[in-house]
């Protein structure tokens, strides 16, 4: 029996974590598994099996006269508990849990997950030397990399050459039918008065820069002035929430634009909207994307490096740029969004209106994209994780 430990910083937020969760516990059912919290926080968003043994990083104070850094006390806690634990794999999901795997290594096999792209949110060459520094040392030090799209996967053959061949791609698994059940559940009461009425767009994700929703939000004012039916729903928390708030009613969209918040439940949400939009200006692949998809909305995303071409167009080269908008096999891709400039807005707010405005259409995506979604069910993406581990073998 294997004995597995999963490493991450936090169990709420964002889809990483969603991940963390399910991998753990869906392995639990046939090995040994603990899961490390690198805060002392018992917040969750994502529930784990009680078969899962669930373990928190102490507070680690560096003694005045001590010799050694708070990193390399929390590697030195780290490697304690891998001996302890008799650990033979060590599974680590974003940066810090990934430096800290590797920082940590005995004689287990150390697997890290890089979950977005480097070259966007760091730039290249990579300005922070720290940063630098621990990249470059669990990319070099791992034992296998799991990359979340083929773009990602490239990107770190690009930046690190010499590791192609301990990366595999492996995408994020969306349990459909649990979406499905959670998707069954009644919608708020202020989004049901909201909705009523209308056809809504919706956008799940945190409100930062890198999601794009400004552009959004200018790219669908004009929507709302072609299509005075529409709305859109924004669902997420973040520090951007307050220029949103202000693009909004600058553009005197309130009755137009719900920032939801960040909703417990956002799959009633999802199955009731019209079309589902991504508007990130990079991404490692995009949960939202693949959900709407297992739900059967329409997808619409900007062509942003990485994922969303790869989900969207199957197999079509994620290294093509799309002008204007562009019909593919399961969706529509967009121009790029840059984040300091209008360029792509134009193209964004023409694919809304074109999925609005043709029933049929959307009525034809959406069964194409429940097709796409089925793909990343997790039972088939799940089989492909345990090839990684020492003496691994698949299910079934």
């Amino acid at each position: 029996m294997r004995r597995i430990l999963f490493i991450t910083p936090k169990l709420y937020g964002g889809g990483a974590e969603k991940v963390t969760a399910m991998l753990a516990s869906a392995m639990a059912e046939e090995n040994k598994v603990w899961l490390l919290n690198l805060r002392e926080e018992t917040n969750e968003d994502y529930p784990v099996s009680p078969k899962v043994k669930m373990l928190f990083m102490p507070p680690i104070t560096v003694p005045p006269q001590g010799n050694m850094s708070e990193m390399e006390l929390k590697a030195e806690y780290i490697r304690n508990l891998k001996k302890k634990l008799r650990i033979t794999a060590s599974v680590s999901f974003l940066e810090e849990a990934n430096f800290y795997n590797v920082r940590s290594k005995r004689d287990d096999s150390v697997i890290v997950s890089v979950r977005n792209s480097y070259r966007e949110k760091y730039g290249w060459p990579i300005r922070d030397v720290m940063e630098a520094w621990r990249l470059t040392e669990y990319i070099g030090l791992s034992n296998k990399i799991v990359a979340i799209s083929q773009g990602i996967a490239d990107e770190i053959d690009s930046m690190w050459p010499g590791h192609k061949g301990k990366i595999s791609v492996i995408y994020n698994p969306v349990d459909v039918k649990e979406l499905e059940r959670l998707a069954g559940e009644p919608l708020s009461e202020e989004l049901t008065a909201f909705m009523k009425g209308s056809r809504v767009i919706t956008n799940f994700g945190r409100l930062v820069e890198q999601k794009g929703q400004l552009h959004l939000i200018r790219a669908f004012s004009k929507v709302a002035s072609r299509i005075p039916d529409t709305k859109l729903v924004i669902a997420g928390k973040g520090p951007l929430e307050d220029t949103l708030r202000e693009e909004i009613a600058s553009l005197s969209l309130q009755t137009k634009v719900l920032l939801a918040g960040r909703l417990d439940n956002p799959y009633p949400l999802l199955k009731a909207s019209y079309a589902f939009v991504l508007s990130s200006i990079y991404e490692g692949l995009s949960n939202s994307l693949i959900e709407s998809g297992a739900l059967g909305v329409p997808m619409i995303s900007s062509d942003c490096p990485y994922g969303p071409r790869e989900i969207i167009a199957g197999d079509s080269d994620y290294t093509k740029e799309v002008k204007g908008f562009s019909h593919e096999k399961y969706g529509l891709l967009t121009q790029r969004l840059t984040g300091d400039s209008l360029r792509g807005e134009d193209a964004l707010r023409e694919a809304m209106i074109y999925m609005l405005s043709d029933e049929g259409a959307r009525e034809q995506y959406a069964l194409l994209s429940k097709e796409r979604g089925n793909d990343y069910d997790a039972a088939k993406i799940l089989k492909q994780w345990y090839p990684l581990l020492p003496n691994g073998r698949r299910f079934g």
